[in-house]
């Protein structure tokens, strides 16, 4: 028989491993919204120089073509920032970025490059998202959903 105060440890016992299998989820789909967002214009985003445009398409046209089909392709000339990007979590966060040191000039700016953010506004896309997946696995939990 469970006593009042098991049915407490029980009940957040399972509340926490619900709440980590959602914190691994939302990981693995913040890893997968943010390199998404390389090689693709966002909102905000200042358009490639013609100088870039230029590098770019020598870069690519010596390599066959790029990988977008053009050479208008922010962020992503040779793929390595994008593919940088990883994701973790725990039982309570999930995290998602880079270690890659080019990142922060493209994340904020410089002054030569113009900021093309990436994850100040994944932030803002996946919170909401977070937040209702973990509100509805608690109430699934405690069966209210």
């Amino acid at each position: 028989m469970i006593e009042l105060k098991d049915f407490g440890a029980v009940l957040s016992r399972d509340i926490r491993n619900t709440v980590k299998r959602t914190m691994a989820s939302t990981a693995t789909l913040a890893e997968f919204k943010a390199k998404a967002k390389f090689g693709h214009y966002q909102p905000g985003w200042k358009e490639l120089s013609d100088a870039t445009l230029w590098e770019h398409s020598i870069y690519f046209g010596a390599r066959g073509g790029s990988p977008t089909g053009t050479s208008d392709s922010p962020l992503l000339l040779t793929g390595e920032l994008r593919d940088s990007v990883q994701s973790s979590s725990d039982d309570m966060s999930a995290e998602v970025g880079t270690d890659n040191p080019k990142m922060p000039v493209h994340e904020l700016g410089d002054g030569n490059t113009p900021a093309r953010p990436v994850f100040g506004p994944l932030i803002d896309e996946m919170e909401p998202f977070m937040q209702g997946l973990v509100d509805d696995a608690v109430l699934l939990e405690m069966g209210e959903k």
